[in-house]
Order: C-alpha cells, then structure tokens, then sequence
C-alpha cells in the first residue's frame, strides 16, 4: 500500500540519512544524494560510490531539479499525515469497551485499560498504575539510552574515520610505489594491485559492519524519537518491552568489538632485494665513552650474506678527531669477491639507525658508497655524546644499541655476487673431496704393507719387528676409517702382484746357488728396498735360504 515514509525512504540521502537536498544521481545504482555530501565524499578522497562502491566522479553525478519538489511536496504530506495522527489520538487513546479515555496501566497484564475496567472490569484487583506514572517511568528508562546511544554512534563514526584515513594511506602507498615501477613491468604493478585490493577488502568488510551498526542505530533513535515526540502514551508504554529488547541487544555487543587493527600499508617490492640487518650493542656506553678506553672501537657480530662479510664498527667516544664530541660509526667490508671477478662496481646500500630505548622514532643515516674489502665507510659524527642519554638513546641497562643494514642495489648485482659465491663454494668443496680420496689412498697403501709385513714376518728379526709393527700401526688407522674405495683395492691387488713376482725371482737365483745367487739376491734387495721395507725383508730371507 501507499506509504509516504516509504517513498521519502527513496529520497533520503545515505551519506547524511536525512532527506536529499539538490539531489543528484549516481549513474551505476541509480541511487540518490545530495548535492552536497556527495561533493564533499569524493573530494576526501574516495573515488566511488558509497551505495554500489563503482567508480564514480563528480562530473558524472546526474543532476534532477524535480527531485527536490517532489521531496518538498512529500514533506508537507508526512507533516500532514502526522498532523492527522494526532487529531486521531483522542480515538486511538480511548477504551474499545467503555469509549471511555485510557488512564490506568496494569501491570500484570502489561496494558492500558480505562477506570471503569481497573475498578469494576476484568482488571479489577491487577496490580494497577495511573498512566502518568507509568508514562514518566518507562520515558526515564528509555531516555536513559539515548546518550549511551549517541556516544556508541560517535565512536563508531571515530572508527569510520579511521578506516578511511587509513584507506587513504593505502592508497598512497599504493601510488608511491606504483610511481617507482617502470612501467614496462606490468606484472609488478598487477601484483601491487592485488595485494592493494586484499587490504582494501579488509577495510571495505570492516566498514560495512560498521555502517550496519550505524544504519541500525539510527534506525532505532528515529523509532525512538518518534515514540517519545510524537506517538501516543499508551504506544510508547504497550511498545515499551519490546523497544527494551532491542536495546538490551545492541548493548551485548560493546564498541571494542568493532575496533579492529590497522592495516599496514606494507607491500611486497619486486624490485630492490631486501636489506640484511645486524646489530651492534655497546654495553656499559657511558664507561666505555670516557677514560682511556673511549678511543678503542668495538665491533659488532660479523653479518653474512650471500659470502659477504660485514660487520659494524664504532667508536664509543669518537676518534681522534672527534673525540669526546661524536660517537663515530662505520660500515666495514671484512670479505667479498675481488673487483677484477665482478667487472660492474660492488655499489652497496646501507643504514645505520640509531635504536631509541623507548621504541620513539630513531635516528637513520642512509647512504650507498663502492665497498672494497677491507675498506670502511661511516660518519665520524654520527651523534652528539652528550645527547645519546638526554635523548633516551641509552637503555635502562646502559646499553646503546645501532642495527646497520645492508643490500645489493639491484637483483642483477646480488645475482652476480651469488654466482660468485657459488664457484667459491665448488671450488671448496672440490678441494676437499680430492684431500678425502688422497687420504683414503694413502689410508690403502698403508693397510697393503701392513698385511705384506705381517704375511712374511718369519725373516729377519729386525725387518720382522718392524713389519708387525707397521701392521698394527696400520690395522688400528684401519679401524677407525670408513671401508676402502675399489681404486684402492686395486693398487692394493697390483701391489701385491708385483712383490710375489720378486719374491719368486730371488727364490730362483737363489736355488742356481753359489755366491752368484747372493750377489743377485743382494742386488734385487737393494733395488727392491726403494719400493717398501717388507720387499726387502723378503729378499733377504730368500738369499739365506740359497745360501745354506
């Protein structure tokens, strides 16, 4: 059915819940506004739509001139109707039963009855209650909301506020760093697009509720208003349980429910690699800034990256040029790839930020210089001394703590660092498994002349001696390494070979007999004696053997 307030709903501005003065159109959702909320709303700078959330300017708000007669000739007919509605109340404010005017409230069954029914009718000996009474009591109770009401509209409105603020941080961030992609790298900027509408989803979820909250509260103060202004008493009390329900509801959820954390306009860069940090702390500062000590520098914990190696040097009370004024701190190169390896130039960003005790803002210097190794680079006035303690600088333990950060300006330069890291790490790694076989070889050999020592042990007693003793040397080294390779196996086998080829041949020059076989056996003991200590004990038991 026809409804005035539903159709001056149609003309009501959402921006200022209140009926639209020169209305405009939004073009996407045919919603209407006024002129100037809507003004107002894009230059703080949203650039949509606050009922369909599109893309909107200024310039594309339609305008109608007939929108804001019609919202005047409405107007005037819920004036009208209200009007009339309060010519009615003598009718609507009278017993059914007697025609009579209703003054009694009864408590037990919670109506407005006229006196004739509280006396003599069927709420005779109710608990009973003049109207007026009742009236007062229940406007107290429900009045008493309406600042809680205000106060939890204001601080919801705080919360909109800070989203938008913080919607516009994003917004800048997003376009400070959109500003710094080339524009050539179109992925880059889609990626930041993304993350840019997550966080903006976020917020846009989060303000929702919020409005929810404050469309439904100005909802029930309008309800509210209208009860205590302009509606009759008995309305107000028949109505009165159930405007409190509503009110004990929106009370169960409190305003902290709806304060939500920050969304940190972070977002991942692309371009330039991150920094690597480190941390110098100078414990006992203000000792080691005076006296002998305070010229003496003190260094941080080296900080590796990428084979890099960095560390932070300072001096507590300045060098000898500032001494006693300045805290000194510099950047120092311990070990890198040499220049004539990398042919671009080793440029490296650095940071050095001065940690407040406190968590207050710290002090940063910023630079980028061509490191060598061995070469430092810093500020010999980095900070005045005798403000380090004033400026709260220096912790409670009197400690002052500097983190130094550094990068590669550039993906290509860390690459080209990287690689040169990775042939460093090769070349290692190539030098020790050529010393782990050389030793498993030399682990071999000695293992063979062990067993040829021990196999022949009945010949001299000094060569014998020796052998078993080579052979328990070699059989403890032995046991405590890991099996042998099959190379060494092999030159062990040939090894072996080659002295039982010996061993035979003195066996036959031995058995021609004669002084012949000794000097023959004599001359192969010695030639053999080159090779290995057990190869000449084998010769000489064969020579005594032919001798006899």
């Amino acid at each position: 059915f026809f409804s005035v307030s539903r159709v001056m709903d149609v003309f009501r501005c959402p921006v200022c819940i209140s009926p639209a003065k020169l209305c405009v159109l939004c073009p996407h959702c045919r919603q209407i506004f006024c002129q100037p909320c809507m003004e107002r709303w894009l230059s703080q700078g949203h650039g949509n739509c606050p009922h369909c959330r599109d893309a909107l300017e200024v310039e594309q708000l339609l305008r109608l001139p007939w929108a804001d007669e019609v919202n005047r000739r409405l107007q005037e007919l819920e004036h009208k109707a209200a009007d009339e509605l309060e010519s009615e109340e003598g009718g609507r404010n009278a017993c059914p039963q007697h025609k009579c005017r209703l003054n009694v409230h009864c408590n037990s069954c919670k109506v407005c009855v006229c006196y004739e029914c509280a006396l003599w009718g069927p709420h005779k000996g109710h608990d009973l209650q003049p109207l007026e009474q009742a009236y007062e009591l229940q406007f107290k109770r429900i009045s008493a909301y309406v600042p809680s009401l205000r106060t939890r509209q204001e601080k919801l409105l705080d919360r909109l506020r800070d989203i938008e603020q913080n919607a516009a941080l994003l917004r800048k961030a997003r376009d400070e760093m959109n500003s710094e992609i080339n524009q050539h790298v179109e992925l880059m900027k889609n990626n930041v697009d993304l993350q840019h509408t997550a966080m903006l989803e976020t917020l846009v979820n989060r303000k929702n509720k919020l409005l929810e909250q404050v469309q439904l509260l100005s909802r029930l103060l309008l309800e509210i208003n209208t009860h205590l202004q302009s509606r009759s008493k008995s309305d107000l009390v028949s109505r009165s349980l159930e405007i409190m329900q509503m009110l004990e509801n929106i009370q169960q959820h409190p305003v902290g429910n709806f304060t939500f954390k920050a969304v940190e306009p972070v977002f991942t860069n692309e371009l330039w690699p991150d920094f690597d940090t480190g941390l110098l702390r100078i414990p006992d500062f203000a000792r080691l800034s005076e006296g002998a000590n305070a010229k003496e520098p003190v260094f941080s914990e080296p900080l590796k990256q990428n084979g890099l190696l960095w560390r932070l040097k300072a001096y507590p009370g300045g060098t000898a040029a500032v001494n006693g004024i300045y805290l000194s701190v510099f950047l120092e190169l311990l070990s890198g790839p040499p220049r004539d390896l990398i042919p671009t130039k080793c440029l490296y960003e650095w940071r050095l930020e001065l940690l407040h005790s406190d968590g207050q803002p710290s002090v940063i210097r910023e630079h980028a210089c061509e490191f060598e190794v061995g070469e430092c680079w810093g500020y010999e006035r980095f900070h005045r001394l005798d403000q380090l303690t004033s400026g709260g600088f220096v912790d409670q333990h009197g400690d002052l703590c500097i983190e130094f950060h550094v990068r590669a300006p550039s993906y290509h330069q860390l690459a080209k660092t990287q690689e040169w890291y990775i042939a460093q790490l090769e070349e290692d790694n190539l030098a020790k498994t050529e010393l782990l076989q050389q030793l498993q070889r030399e682990d071999g050999l000695s293992s063979a002349a062990a067993g040829i020592g021990c196999g022949r042990g009945g010949g001299g007693g000094s060569s014998s001696s020796s052998s078993s003793a080579l052979g328990g040397h070699s059989s403890h080294r032995h046991s405590q390494r890991p099996a042998q390779p099959q190379e060494a196996q092999q030159a062990q086998h040939q090894q072996l070979d080659s002295r039982e080829e010996l061993g035979r041949r003195s066996r036959s020059a031995a058995d021609v007999g004669g002084t012949d076989g000794d000097a023959s056996g004599g001359s192969l003991s010695n030639s053999n004696n080159s090779i290995s200590s057990s190869g000449s004990s084998g010769s000489g038991s064969s020579s005594s053997s032919g001798s006899s």
